[in-house]
């Protein structure tokens, strides 16, 4: 099976896998870096929310509730 693909554009002994290679060096791996460093940042808030909640709500039990006389 012979295939007409172009590889004028290829450097010459580079095979095409070692292109693609590096195209996903290029673009793909920098683009999923910041998008899990993103995820990372908002789950950080997030978690950091979730704990002053908690010790707000630790804190509020600890104090004695007011009375409506």
């Amino acid at each position: 099976m012979k295939t007409d693909f172009p590889v004028e554009h290829v450097v010459k002994g580079m095979p095409v896998t070692m292109e693609a290679f590096i195209a996903l060096l290029i673009f793909a791996l920098p683009i999923a870096f910041l998008g899990f460093g993103i995820y990372w940042l908002i789950r950080r808030k997030k978690r950091r929310e979730e704990k002053e909640f908690d010790e707000y709500m630790k804190q509020r039990k600890q104090t004695p509730a007011l009375r409506r006389n």
